[in-house]
């Protein structure tokens, strides 16, 4: 199953949100909008996660190996609960919340980079014998980020009418 599109958004998300939190430390106008930003932001990789867990178990009812479905099983789970979490409208303003899912949603993207971390420490490891591959897609992410910005701070900018205040 093709996980591509929630997953640059989810790296877009992990990396545009800090790089806005840091931007509004430093101007105020940033600061007055980032709850309508974190807000905003927030929804989206929530939907990004929820089309993740999606695509996982179709995988998982795709391959009937035990293995291979102990192992994603944990991580629907933390995706399945950061979603939900979201659902809140004050933690999903909060920004320890939004630090949380950003540190969630990226030790389930990296999970196989962080297995193969762990286990280079055992004496099996031989790292000659792995091929070395190089992505051309890493500059990209940096743009998919820079577009996610601008959307979750052009929907957050936007003024709020009286009405819906209430």
């Amino acid at each position: 199953m093709n996980t591509t599109i929630p997953l640059y958004l989810l790296l877009a998300y992990g990396i545009s949100t800090p790089c806005f939190l840091v931007m509004a430390v430093f101007n105020s106008h940033l600061r007055k909008m980032r709850p309508r930003y974190l807000s905003t932001a927030n929804i989206i990789a929530a939907l990004a996660a929820f089309l993740m867990i999606v695509f996982l178990v179709t995988d998982l009812r795709n391959t009937w190996q035990l293995n291979h479905s102990a192992g994603s099983l944990p991580f629907i789970l933390f995706l399945s609960a950061a979603c939900l979490l979201t659902l809140s409208r004050k933690l999903r303003r909060s920004v320890l919340f939004t630090l949380i899912l950003i540190a969630i949603y990226a030790i389930c993207i990296f999970r196989e980079a962080i297995y193969i971390f762990f286990t280079g420490f055992s004496r099996d490891y031989l790292p000659s014998g792995w091929a070395h591959y190089y992505s051309t897609a890493d500059l990209y992410i940096f743009v998919y980020a820079a577009v996610y910005l601008a959307i979750c701070y052009f929907i957050a900018a936007k003024p709020v009418s009286r009405s819906s205040r209430r």
